[in-house]
């Protein structure tokens, strides 16, 4: 884990939470089942809700009560599949995260889509004992 990527995991605005919503957006967007498997039950365990972290596995759309999982996951989700955000969608983010909360989440994305692209191009395996989250995927 690189430096900035442990410090917006660990030390940076973002709750846990957060971090890990968009974590397993990311991971969900590129299939990177390392990461998926890796991140959902962090995600859970710190207040996403369970049927939110099977949606985004099942790659639909998760409901949430929160106004701030909302962004996070419309503002990952927006940027990584049309490569921009909506003032909407930017409007919506920067309001409930706050300037420096947005160019975290930016810099989390980023580095979780180098490290997706990373472990999809080498065809790194879940860990012995992980379940598969996209067990149809062809490597």
């Amino acid at each position: 884990m690189s430096d900035v990527t442990n410090y917006l995991r660990h030390d940076g605005v973002l709750e846990k939470r957060l971090v890990e919503l968009a974590t397993i957006t990311t991971g969900r967007f590129w299939s990177a089942e390392v990461v998926f498997a890796s991140h959902a039950p962090s995600a859970v365990e710190n207040g996403i809700d369970d049927a939110a972290v099977e949606a985004i596995r099942n790659n639909e759309t998760p409901i949430f009560d929160r106004a701030d999982e909302a962004a996070v996951y419309g503002f990952t989700h927006t940027i990584l599949n049309k490569r921009d955000v909506d003032d909407e969608t930017y409007a919506a983010a920067l309001a409930v995260l706050g300037e420096a909360g947005l160019v975290e989440l930016i810099a989390l994305i980023g580095s979780y889509s180098l490290t997706s692209m990373t472990l999809n191009t080498f065809q790194i395996p879940v860990r012995p004992g992980m379940r598969r989250p996209y067990p149809d995927k062809q490597n």
